[in-house]
């Protein structure tokens, strides 16, 4: 019987530091557009509103931005190389 992993909340869950090793070591980005790349994961934050009210921000420490251009293609970026390693153990995976 497949087994199967949920990915539920998955964009949630790229650390940035690893997303960012994985531009610089498999797909070669370097200098100033790994900076921006840096730059455009850095600094964010996040609040809840409900009832007018907002709660305080919180610093965003990993995950890539939902609802942008960028978010899907840096979350295929940060996982593509589970593919090799899951066929190495010799499973399948549908992506």
């Amino acid at each position: 019987m497949p087994s199967y992993s949920d990915l539920a909340a998955a964009f949630d869950t790229v650390d940035h530091e690893i997303l960012l090793k994985r531009l610089r070591v498999t797909f070669g980005v370097q200098s100033s557009a790994l900076a921006w790349f840096r730059s455009y994961l850095a600094d964010r934050t996040q609040h809840v509103r409900w009832g007018g009210k907002c709660s305080t921000p919180t610093d965003i420490i990993c995950g890539v931005p939902q609802a942008s251009v960028l978010g899907p293609i840096l979350f295929i970026i940060y996982t593509a190389d589970v593919a090799p390693i899951v066929g190495e153990h010799g499973r399948l995976l549908h992506q």
